[in-house]
């Protein structure tokens, strides 16, 4: 599983990832309950 920031560097598309979540185009595959940070799986890279 990858942060946010880990995953938009590994796709190469910086702050969009939260643009893309946001719209719907985008779902994280877990959201830590407690800090409400967004994991993002391998299979969810292009």
């Amino acid at each position: 599983m990858f942060k946010i920031g880990e995953f938009s560097k590994l796709q190469g598309i910086c702050q969009n990832v939260a643009i893309l979540r946001e719209l719907g185009l985008l779902n994280p595959a877990s959201v830590d309950e407690v800090s409400e940070y967004r994991n993002y799986a391998t299979n969810q890279l292009s």
